[in-house]
Parts: C-alpha cells; structure tokens; sequence
C-alpha cells in the first residue's frame, strides 16, 4: 500500500485500493526493503508502450516549487505495463511521459486519475515489503486546428505556428504542411496566444483550453504584407552647433528591414544628409531638427515615412562656470584691485571685464585691474566677467561685492634725513621719510613726492628731486628739507620737516695740484711760475719766490731772473689763490730747483 504520509497511512489504505487492483499480470516479487510499484498505463481501452514513470522527490514539497529530480525510473514495454522498486519512507510524484505527442506529461493524483500541474499531484510515501499495483488512465491533451490562407486565399505550406503561454515561453509548435490546414495535439490545458509567422508577418490569436478540448480557428487570412513601424525613431544627442546627432531606428515588423533617412531643419530638407547621424552646422542655429526614416525589405512595399520628434531649437553650446570670479586687493580708495576671473568649462575661454560700483558700471573700466577714486569711497565694488568662445554660448558671472571702499590715512613715522657735507658746492640728499598706511602694505609707487628746500628760513627750491647743491648764498645758514607726499585715495597727516645742517660755512680756496717752476736755473736765467691747480676757477694768484727758503725781496711775479747773488742757492716759488666770497688759500710751493 501507500499513503501521502506515514502519519494519515491507516486513513488511505481504502483509497488506494481502488488504484492498485489485481491486473492479470504475472505476480510482482515483493522486495522486503523496498515498496515494489507495477502496473499499467492506457488511455481508454489502448495500452500505451515507451511511456516513462519517473519516480519524482521533491524537496521541499510540490507546492514549494523547489525543483523536482528523477531518482527511478520504468518505461512501459508493449503491453503498457512497469515494475519499479522504490524506497520505503520517502514521498514521491509518479509522472508519465511518452513519445506519444498526443498526451501531454501529466502525473498521478488519485486512482487512475491523473493531473497537467505537478502542484496538484498527490506525493505519496510506501512501506517496506508491499507490492502495488497501479492501473492509470492518461488523457489526451487538447489540441488546434485551422487553415491558415495567404493574401490570395490559396493555403502555403510556410507558415510557423508556436503556442505561447502567459510568460510567452512556447509550448507547442507546428507547422502548416498541406491543403489541410493545420492541426497541433497535445496542449496542455491553459491560456494560450497562438502565433501564426508568414512572409515576416505576424498574426497572434487567444485561446482558453481544457483538457482533451479540440479547437478549431477556422480560417486565418493574412493581409498585403507591409512593414509596420511599432516605435518611432528617436534623435539622441545634444542639439547643439558641432555636435553629432544620431537617429535611433526605431522598432519595426517585420524586423531589421532596410532604412533610408532625410533630415529636416524647421521643416526645411537638408539636401544630402541621408545618414543615420547628423553634424549640426552653424546655419541650424534657432532651428529645430527632425528626421524621417523609411523602412524596405524585399517581399514588401515600403513602409510610411516615419518622423521623429523634433529636436529643441539649436543653440551653441553653453560655457559653465565652474567657480565664480572674485575681487582681489585692499578694498580701498586709490588700492589697486584685481579681478580672478574664476573657473570656466571649458579653460580655454576669452575673458572680458567690466567693473561697476555699487552695481554702477564704470566707464571704460573694462581691464583685469580697477584703481577706485574719491568719489567710490563708501561703496562696494564688482567685476563681471564675461567668457566667449568660437561655437560657443557665452556666459557671464559676476563676482561677490567688496566691502565698502575706505580712504587710507598716511601717517609719518620718521622725518626726512639729509645726508652730504653743507659746505659750498657740495650736493645734499634728502631721505623721504618713514611712511605708514592705516590699510595694507604702504608702496609710494605712483605717489607724489614733493621736496622743498630751506636756506635758514627762506624756500630756495621745491620739486620732486630730492637733491640740493649747496650755493654761495647759503654760506652761514642752516639748510632744512621738507617733504610732501599725495597719492590718490590717501591723506597724509602734512608736511614733515627735516632736522637743519650745520651752518654752511665760508668756503676756502684749496690747492689741488702744487705750482712748478719751469726754467733753467743759471745766473740771467728766467724761471716761470706754473700755479698748479686749485679748487675754485676764477680765482687770482699772487707770488713769492725764494732762495734756498729764504723769501727774496720785491720778487712777487710769475717770472723771476735770477741773479747772480743766487749762485749756487736752490730757487723755489709760493703761489697762493684768492676768489671773491672765498677765503684766501694757504700758500702752496713748488719744488726747489736743481
């Protein structure tokens, strides 16, 4: 005997002796470890050979739908019947297949009842020692029938015929053979979508079958053959000039026909361009771009003209701005500020600037650095900057405002110096000063220096140059510098005065280069006086000359003759220099003669 279960065994052994029935076969040898299983498959009065009984374990269970594995097998021999031996205490599903396309696989519920859906079949589990016998009856499965007729209603022999279930697997197929029609066996009850495929058409027809149902279609007729387009194309890609555009294919029936294209721009046929891409040239600017696609293929007339969406108007491509410009530099009047232009996509842009104040644009304030002036003081300051480039859409960014702008105070930290001797003739020079800034880093460039010059109290120049050649008239007073500095956007706390020189004193002449006497020394001889040289041009010479050191008396001009008392003695020259407004020089002498 056997039971679905060890525990409701004593509760099916009345149901199972229905199924398992004497059968006239010889006696099956019972197998003390196993439970031996044999029988007979028909369908109706007709026993069925080459039938397979697969002795299924599920794991799981039928209803888990954990996959199911043959662990024994029987075939039917001539006379429908099998003999399996199994394992006592494991549940299994019996299922019967044949090569006999007319029964579909089906598996044994109860009795000589069978079912198409291994979900509902009854696993069962036997016990050690027992024969049984089981005496099945299959069913034959459903089948469809037809006749299938081309465009002229004559019936071709080439069309494909596949039963689809709900998932769209196929179940069965067929093919159309003769003047017959059409007629496939077999189907297993269900819902089905019968595909009909003739000359790359297509015909799907519903059906609902039961078991051993015989469902005739009647008549299928296909129509003129045409190319049917299912989706329509598509154009991907940017529209933008210089880019490429691609047109999709689209989704045709038959498919993968042949296709032609024409591309349009505002409605406007773009001669030539037949490819399935397109480059958007400069002339499709503000233009919209569609496509149209044709499909062929041999057997069929041409499909409809099929047009795609239109593109959104072209346009250059956009420049980004990646980071924003910014202002860089003392927020100050008279502060050099300058403009970082930022981050763009692309790098390769062409800057301009343009800088306003309190959103006021300045007036040919159009470069990379802006110098603000009085008036702005107060205000805030920003730069815009625009990026260009060829093929491109420019863009523009403007910066975040300064904070307002500020005057800068200039305040002296140390007074000018004046370095050089104050004597005649000698060149001072004056120091401007320590200087500092009340914002930032104090740079007199582009500043205006301003030197005045002093004798005693009285201005004797003033200008830019910070040097001063001390004059004659300066002799006895002191000489004192002041130094003004202006910058635009800066105040400075005044004038700053230098600490005075000594007095200038009055000037000397000085002998540079010493006199010489030029001669021969011999008694009637006339010697000459070379003054040398001497710091002062203009000045007079006076001279007196000697003998052997002695000063020779009424001898007091340029030339001397010497006479004959000076035998033997050495003759020397004093030259000595004066000069209006000078002190006469000390006397200076040549060297004495040989």
């Amino acid at each position: 005997m056997f039971t679905l279960d060890r525990r409701f065994l004593s509760a099916l052994v009345a149901a199972f002796a229905l199924a398992f029935t004497a059968l006239g076969t010889p006696a099956a040898v019972a197998d003390e470890t196993g439970v031996t299983v044999h029988g007979e498959v028909a369908a109706g009065a007709s026993k069925l050979h080459n039938v397979d009984v697969d002795f299924l374990y599920c794991e799981g269970g039928v209803q888990a739908g954990i996959s199911c594995n043959s662990e024994h097998q029987a075939t039917t021999d001539e006379n429908g019947e099998f003999q399996q031996v199994i394992p006592v205490g494991r549940p299994y599903v019996v299922r019967f297949s044949g090569d006999d396309e007319t029964f579909p696989v089906q598996y044994w519920s109860s009795g000589s009842e069978t079912v198409e859906s291994i979900a509902s079949a009854t696993p069962y589990v036997g016990t050690a020692g027992e024969i049984a016998e089981l005496q099945i009856q299959l069913v034959p499965g459903a089948s469809i029938s037809g006749k299938v007729l081309d465009i002229d209603g004559a019936v071709p022999s080439t069309v494909d015929i596949d039963v689809l279930d709900e998932n769209d697997s196929s179940v069965k197929t067929g093919r159309q053979g003769d003047e017959d029609g059409f007629r496939i066996v077999g189907i297993p009850a269900g819902t089905y979508t019968v595909r009909f495929e003739f000359n790359g058409q297509k015909i799907d027809r519903s059906v609902t079958l039961e078991r051993s149902d015989d469902y005739d279609f009647g008549d299928v007729r296909f129509t003129e053959p045409k190319i049917a387009n299912v989706s329509k194309p598509e154009i991907h890609g940017d529209a933008l000039v210089g880019e490429t555009l691609t047109a999709t294919n689209g989704t045709w029936e038959p498919a993968d026909p042949a296709l032609t294209y024409r591309w349009f721009a505002d409605g406007e046929l773009l001669e030539g361009e037949t490819g399935s891409t397109f480059v958007v040239p400069l002339s499709a600017l503000d233009k919209q771009i569609r496509v149209e696609v044709t499909a062929s293929k041999p057997g069929f007339p041409a499909s409809d003209t099929i047009e795609s969406a239109p593109t959104d108007p072209i346009s250059f491509e956009q420049i980004e701005v990646v980071t924003n410009p910014s202002v860089s530099g003392t927020p100050a009047v008279g502060a050099t500020l300058t403009a970082q232009p930022g981050v763009w996509n692309p790098a390769d842009v062409d800057l301009e600037y343009q800088w306003s104040v309190d959103g006021v644009e300045i007036n040919g304030a159009t470069g990379v650095t802006f110098v603000p002036q009085e008036a702005h003081a107060g205000k805030s300051v920003m730069v815009e900057v625009t990026a260009s480039k060829l093929d491109f859409e420019s863009a523009r960014a403007t910066s975040a405002p300064t904070s307002p702008l500020t005057i800068i105070t200039l305040t002296n930290t140390a007074p000018p110096v004046i370095s050089g001797m104050p004597t005649v003739g000698a060149t001072l020079t004056a120091t401007v000063g320590g200087w500092s800034a009340s914002q930032g880093t104090w740079n007199q460039s582009g500043a205006t220096i301003t030197y005045t010059w002093y004798q005693g109290e009285t201005e004797v120049s003033s200008g830019t140059s910070n040097t001063y050649v001390v004059p004659a008239s300066a002799v006895g007073k002191a000489i004192v510098v002041t130094v003004t500095i202006s910058k635009p956007g800066y105040r400075t706390t005044g004038i700053v005065v230098s600490a005075p020189t000594g007095f200038v004193p009055v000037p000397a002449v000085a002998n540079v280069v010493n006199p010489s006497v030029v001669g021969v020394p011999v008694v009637g001889g006339v010697l000459t006086a070379r003054p040398g040289a001497w710091s002062e041009s203009g000045v007079t010479y006076s001279y007196r000359w000697f003998a052997t050191g002695v000063a020779i008396a009424g001898a007091t001009g340029s030339a001397y003759k010497v006479p004959v008392a000076h035998l033997g003695k050495q003759i020397t020259v004093g030259v000595s220099a004066s000069k209006t407004g000078f002190v006469k020089s000390v006397e200076a002498r040549s060297v004495a003669t040989a």
